[in-house]
């Protein structure tokens, strides 16, 4: 007796699939073509979460990433960066819905303090990734954002002097509870790659894989460490990961995510640093757990 039914193996299932697929990406053309993409019923306003406004790094925030100057490092912090903030000093700022629009594909929360010193050796690692990020020809598809886990807004306005050209939170312990509640961040330095459309965590892996990145572009003796492929290969691993994703929400599958945070592989993670043991240890130590800042920032 045949079976009416498609099987797994037989050509009617996969034609059914296809079809099934075909007509999914239709339904999204038509909604799009209408000016409403219904993929995007829960997407995020990052205004709403981050704060209607940003700070910005240097003065020129995007420019000094994408057009660096022959020789130097133009998105390198300046020298006195342990002076005390003057009072009226407020940070340049943008609006976050002008940095963070819809067509951003992917979003890094950067979670790191200054009383933190494994904070302050990824700080260096992730301006030069960011700058290399930025200069590649899909840099529209991504941005960085820094969330301070500093202990006073002085303290937060010397460390945004070296966090080079990233955006950054406002300085605010509410804000900083309500994020760190939502993606689970527990301890610094945490960097999440999140789907930029509704906040989804990509891979809860990316300062593991932004230091084995600069690691590979230190170790090919680059002055200018922009200027390497490496960082092309991390953003198309990243965008895949994105698009198996959405691939996977779209086809009603469940999704694969990386759930291994950043503080759970902290001790492998600092291979990039001379004193990688000590870093190891430090990272261990105080590594810095969120519930056990210090009382005092250092000055």
């Amino acid at each position: 007796m045949s079976n009416s039914g498609c099987h797994s193996n037989s050509t009617p299932y996969k034609t059914c699939k296809l079809l099934k697929r075909l007509v999914q990406l239709l339904v999204r053309q038509r909604l799009m073509a209408d000016g409403s993409d219904g993929t995007r019923s829960d997407a995020i306003e990052w205004a709403k979460i981050l704060g209607d406004e940003l700070m910005v790094g240097s003065r020129v925030h995007i420019a000094q990433a994408e057009k660096p100057t022959a020789g130097a490092d133009s998105t390198a912090p300046k020298a006195d960066t342990d002076q005390p903030a003057a009072k009226d000093d407020k940070p340049n700022t943008v609006r976050t819905s002008h940095v963070i629009t819809s067509g951003l594909k992917l979003l890094v929360l950067y979670f790191s303090g200054r009383w933190c010193p494994v904070c302050a050796e990824f700080d260096t690692v992730i301006r030069d990734v960011y700058a290399g990020l930025k200069s590649l020809e899909e840099s529209s598809d991504i941005e960085v954002v820094w969330i301070p886990c500093d202990l006073s807004e002085d303290a937060c306005k010397i460390h945004l002097r070296r966090i080079g050209s990233l955006l950054g939170a406002l300085w605010s312990p509410k804000r900083l509870q309500e994020l760190s509640d939502r993606w689970k961040v527990s301890s610094i330095p945490t960097a999440l790659v999140l789907d930029a459309r509704d906040g989804r965590v990509v891979t809860a892996c990316a300062r593991r894989d932004m230091e084995e990145v600069h690691e590979r572009a230190v170790r090919r003796g680059s002055k200018d460490t922009r200027n390497s492929e490496s960082y092309g290969a991390l953003m198309f691993r990243w965008l895949e990961l994105l698009d198996a994703q959405r691939a996977a929400l779209d086809d009603g599958m469940p999704l694969k995510i990386d759930e291994s945070s950043d503080s759970e592989s902290s001790g492998g993670s600092v291979r990039s640093s001379r004193n990688s043991r000590a870093s190891k240890a430090s990272s261990r130590r105080n590594s810095t757990n969120l519930a056990q800042q210090p009382a005092e920032d250092e000055s």
